[in-house]
């Protein structure tokens, strides 16, 4: 818990260093349920400092771990965490793999708002494979449980993902206004690096 408290605080040379010495007591004192979720940790790490192929193998040599000791919530989330590092550098199919894997997951057992993540990330790949009918489908479903979970900035990921899809589309005019809306709930959020990137899209031609 410290160490997910350094990472949310943007201390994560600190929070790295008190992951690693937890992993070594816990592997000492054996207890593979919880060094798993160290290395977990470890990986997302790795993701928000955009690492991103570390983040990958690591995520993706946690998993098995995961599912040997049964923690069947942690390996939806760290399926959807590959998937979103896949996504980053532009493995579409991959990406839309382990979404969809993750969102059975979460649906099966009640978690709206990471089912609704998964279908962000689904109708993102989606819409980069060109498949923009299905796209749309899925990125209205997330739009849905963020509306009804009142997450806003949720929601305003989702009004990004359509004004690049729009983009693709060439639907110049449909895409700043999506754009300039997702802009607008960014900035009151206090997430400029957000509204940065909404605005860039709004203001491409």
């Amino acid at each position: 818990n410290i160490a997910n408290n350094l990472t949310n605080l943007g201390r994560r040379l600190e929070a790295e260093a008190l992951y690693r010495r937890s992993r070594e007591a816990l592997q000492a004192a054996g207890e593979p349920l919880l060094v798993a979720q160290v290395n977990y940790g470890l990986a997302c790490l790795r993701f928000l400092n955009g690492e991103y192929a570390a983040a990958i193998a690591e995520l993706e040599e946690v998993r098995p771990a995961l599912a040997s000791v049964g923690a069947g919530p942690l390996l939806a989330l760290a399926d959807l965490d590959l998937a979103e590092a896949l996504l980053a550098i532009r493995l579409y199919p991959e990406a839309l793999t382990l979404a969809r894997s993750a969102a059975r997951w979460f649906a099966a057992h009640g978690v709206p708002s990471d089912r609704a993540r998964c279908d962000l990330l689904r109708g993102i790949a989606l819409a980069r494979l060109g498949r923009a009918g299905h796209a749309v489908a899925a990125l209205d479903a997330a739009e849905r449980v963020f509306r009804t979970q009142h997450m806003q900035t949720g929601r305003a990921t989702v009004w990004l993902a359509r004004a690049r899809l729009a983009q693709l589309r060439t639907r110049h005019q449909e895409a700043v206004r999506h754009a300039l809306r997702a802009r607008a709930v960014f900035a009151r959020a206090g997430f400029p690096g957000r509204a940065l990137a909404a605005g860039a899209v709004a203001a491409e031609p």
